[in-house]
């Protein structure tokens, strides 16, 4: 069903299917006012890395938040250092423009913005353990116990997968254990062993039975 507007320019009642309505914030009800727009209502502003004066359509003006006298500045502004105070531990650190802009909270390391997110976790959250620092040194020091090489098929480096011996669902106090970890190849670990025995069906004894098979 047709969406029905008022042309942002004349004011003329219109509509449009609701795919291209989406795609823009202003409608038209006809290509003139579309140019018209465009051509009008020009706004003076200052460049937001350089500061000099110029002078933008409208339109331009409402689509961006920042604007630029050319096209160095915007390149040296996507480059240029802006100094923030860390959210977690007060430190002064430096991000560009656009990873700056991409987010509310800005942190000086990967540590600080994980204590952040657990000291803003709501009440009751369950943490994934799979999610942790911990868990992810563990996967690590199982890869790297094992030569980064698929225990089954003997492939080295590529995508390599941490699996449990001892089931993780199964084994809470041995999840964090590295003897209980064995590296297997993505295609191995996914779509050998799992589609074969299942995600948390099979049991202590499928692994080695599996691994003594010949591929």
């Amino acid at each position: 069903m047709p969406v029905v507007f008022n042309c942002d320019y004349c004011g003329t009642e219109a509509s449009l299917p609701p795919s291209r309505y989406k795609r823009s914030k202003l409608h038209y009800c006809s290509a003139d006012c579309r140019k018209a727009e465009l051509t009008s209502g020009n706004i003076d502003v200052q460049c937001d890395y350089c500061g000099e004066d110029m002078t933008i359509g409208n339109y331009i003006y409402e689509q961006s938040k920042n604007h630029y006298c050319s096209k160095k500045c915007f390149s040296k502004s996507m480059i240029t250092s802006i100094t923030f105070t860390c959210e977690t531990c007060g430190d002064e650190s430096t991000q560009n423009p656009f990873e700056y802009n991409k987010a509310k909270n800005h942190f000086c390391s990967l540590d600080c913005y994980y204590k952040f997110k657990v000291a803003n976790r709501p009440e009751g959250f369950k943490e994934d353990l799979r999610s942790t620092p911990a868990y992810k040194e563990w996967v690590f020091k199982v890869l790297k116990e094992d030569n980064f090489t698929c225990q089954k098929c003997s492939q080295h480096g590529g995508v390599l997968n941490a699996h449990h011996i001892l089931a993780f669902s199964r084994y809470e106090d041995l999840r964090l254990i590295v003897s209980n970890g064995i590296t297997l190849c993505k295609e191995c670990h996914l779509l050998d062993f799992h589609v074969k025995y299942g995600k948390l069906k099979f049991t202590d004894e499928d692994l080695f039975e599996w691994l003594k098979e010949t591929k």
